[in-house]
């Protein structure tokens, strides 16, 4: 029963490594103050190993300031026997004038910076819950070595820094803080397997609706896979259309200009300006020939390249190019959805789709209820 939750707990950091889920679990008691201290160290990491490039600066610095001082020092020495306390300031100030005196050096022997506290450490047995995260995600990396890849721990880059005027360096010893693996793997025996499979489901539901979850109390918090919440508007317009060929004999052809809105990453919706035009005169066709109108849609992206598309069209059937009217006109509609495939042809973006229309029996716009159209995108998808 113990290798099973032990395995159990190794495929799931294996799963929220593949899903990209990211959970911070939330401590209390004796354990909380080691979570907090590996927070707070990992948050500081990026200032410690800038402020350890600082320091290497600064010593260089110095070590060059201390050069060209003593060089000065020489040769006034050497004419005068003597360098006096203005002397100095003299010297001093020609070194940090000086045109090939790095501004940055000057800047570090001016104003000298000091190394940042040392970080706060625990005792061994509440850095236990810190240290079994690792071995799992150690043991996670052998089944899924490119999802997960090598880590960079925050914690082996750096030295105790409270050492005045010392420079951090890579470690040359293990922290003797830090439990053993093993040690580690008798903690988490204690798991009961039932609160674990629980958790399991859970961590399943939020994954896919969320790519980031600060803390699974509040999964609300967290950041939608679907969300454009940080996308510009003009960036979220969409600008397209598409055409159909009505008839053949005679032909007619309908085009759809449209724009609209991006309100997730998969759901589109807009309007449209719908242009019907008829090549040839033909009295026999029952077809409406020429029209103009304006349409609705919507898209909703599903797998592997395809989106269902719905799309309410209304047209009159008069030119728009010219001021004959036929004797009756009207308005007539047509409800359409179906489902279509996006795909690329050079830097053009087109689209075809297959629709059906629901109100066929009551129009003359389409010849058939199965309408083929062809879509084209102007702008690129948000996301």
């Amino acid at each position: 029963m113990l290798r099973i939750v032990g395995i159990s707990m190794m495929l799931v950091f294996a799963q929220l490594a593949a899903a990209q889920v990211k959970v911070d679990a939330k401590a209390t008691g004796k354990h909380a103050k080691a979570f907090n201290t590996a927070k707070q160290t990992k948050q500081s990491a990026k200032q410690r190993k800038e402020q350890a490039r600082r320091l290497q600066q600064q010593v260089k610095a110095k070590e060059l300031y201390a050069a060209r001082f003593d060089s000065l020092k020489a040769i006034q020495m050497d004419s005068a026997q003597m360098f006096s306390k203005e002397d100095s300031l003299k010297a001093a100030e020609t070194i940090l004038q000086s045109s090939d005196f790095p501004p940055e050096y000057r800047e570090l022997i001016l104003n000298p910076i000091s190394p940042l506290p040392a970080l706060e450490t625990t005792n061994a047995d509440s850095l236990a819950l810190v240290e079994a995260t690792k071995v799992l995600e150690s043991e996670a990396r052998k089944f899924l070595p490119q999802d997960l890849g090598a880590t960079e721990d925050p914690l082996s880059q750096l030295t105790n820094p409270a050492a005045v005027g010392g420079i951090p360096t890579k470690p040359n010893k293990p922290n003797p803080n830090l439990v053993k693996p093993d040690q580690a793997r008798k903690l988490f025996k204690k798991i009961d397997p039932e609160q674990f499979q629980e958790a399991q489901a859970d961590i399943q539901k939020l994954k896919k609706t969320y790519s980031q979850v600060p803390d699974t109390r509040y999964p609300e918090e967290g950041s939608k896979r679907n969300s454009l919440e940080n996308i510009p508007f003009a960036k979220r317009v969409y600008f397209g259309g598409n055409l159909s060929l009505q008839s053949t004999d005679p032909v007619i052809i309908n085009t759809n200009l449209q724009v609209g809105y991006w309100i997730n990453k998969k759901w589109l919706s807009g309007v449209g300006i719908s242009l019907r035009e008829q090549f040839a005169n033909d009295s026999t066709s029952n077809l409406t020939g020429d029209g103009y109108g304006y349409s609705l849609f919507t898209r909703y992206d599903i797998p592997k390249g395809f989106f269902a598309w719905g799309e309410v069209e209304r047209q009159i059937n008069k030119s728009f190019f010219t001021s004959e009217n036929p004797r009756d006109t009207k308005w007539q509609s047509a409800y359409m959805l179906g489902i279509g495939r996006e795909f690329k042809i050079g830097i053009v973006q087109m689209m075809s789709m297959v629709l059906y229309d629901f109100n066929y029996q009551n129009n003359d716009l389409n010849a058939r209820p199965l309408v083929f159209k062809i879509g084209f995108r102007f702008s690129k998808k948000p996301g």
